[in-house]
């Protein structure tokens, strides 16, 4: 039996790739006409591998509500980077002149990382354990 922090680390991974998917998918690439970009020149939320994590979160988020140990730490893995890649476009769309709605949603995103990364790393250092009275080793002896 899973305990309640694990399907929450799962359930969390879930929505985390989802968002992330979302906004993925909603971005629109900069526009570039005679090598002149309107944005910085490299911004991770335009980047393909953005959906590879998101998908490969999607399965360990999957995973980890079955509760299997391994997918904690995997989650918390890459909440971590996904938090770098959506702190430093939130942080490369702030210089704008204008902030535009992908800067809020790119906070989401990293709002989202930060409470997924430190769920996963509470699910990874909780245990499952059978309180002394569920233990199934634990018969009553009639003498």
């Amino acid at each position: 039996m899973t305990s309640v922090i694990r399907r929450a680390a799962g359930g969390l991974s879930i929505l985390e790739s989802a968002w992330v998917l979302y906004i993925q998918f909603l971005a629109a690439p900069p526009v570039c006409s005679l090598n002149i970009c309107n944005g910085p020149q490299f911004n991770p939320v335009y980047s393909p591998a953005l959906i590879g994590l998101a998908v490969i979160l999607i399965v360990d988020g999957v995973i980890g509500i079955w509760g299997t140990w391994y997918a904690y730490p995997a989650g918390a893995l890459i909440s971590a980077i996904l938090l770098f890649a959506m702190g430093y476009s939130a942080w490369i769309q702030s210089g704008y002149t204008y902030l535009i709605d992908q800067y809020y949603q790119d906070l989401i995103g990293a709002a989202l990382a930060v409470i997924g990364l430190l769920v996963n790393l509470i699910a990874w250092r909780s245990k499952n354990v059978l309180s002394e009275q569920a233990n199934p080793m634990n018969l009553p002896v009639f003498g």
